[in-house]
């Protein structure tokens, strides 16, 4: 019966207390409140949280830069198997051409604006 008593005893002061905070007594603070054992598990829950959080967005943006690096560098090297087949042809023409006496000035503006053309497209000025 005592321990009953001593229950009823500590919830009777518990609400003593929770309308001494209602009516103007003190209120605990979030300050308060983090401060505790409870407060402090969800503190540390939450910057575990946005810890991965920030290395999700890390790893992400790495790997969307190596995608880009990638594709740029396909990229690059297609072009550059386009230029060598284009001046290769090119030659090849000229040479076929000049051996059966075809080649003529219109011919030679042709070619020369066409490996002009992408001999020059990817340098900026």
């Amino acid at each position: 019966m005592s321990e009953e008593n001593d229950n009823s005893a500590e919830e009777e002061s518990e609400e003593q207390d929770s309308d001494e905070q209602s009516e103007g007594g003190y209120a605990p603070t979030l300050w308060d409140y983090l401060n505790s054992d409870k407060g402090h598990e969800i503190a540390q829950q939450i910057v575990a949280i946005l810890a991965q959080i920030k290395n999700v967005t890390i790893d992400a943006i790495a790997q969307e830069k190596r995608e880009a690096l990638d594709f740029q560098r396909r990229v690059r090297r297609e072009q550059w198997i386009v230029q060598l087949v284009v001046f290769t042809l090119s030659l090849i023409l000229v040479g076929v051409l000049t051996y059966v006496n075809k080649f003529d000035s219109a011919i030679a503006v042709l070619l020369g604006t066409l490996v002009g053309y992408f001999f020059g497209r990817g340098q900026n000025r």
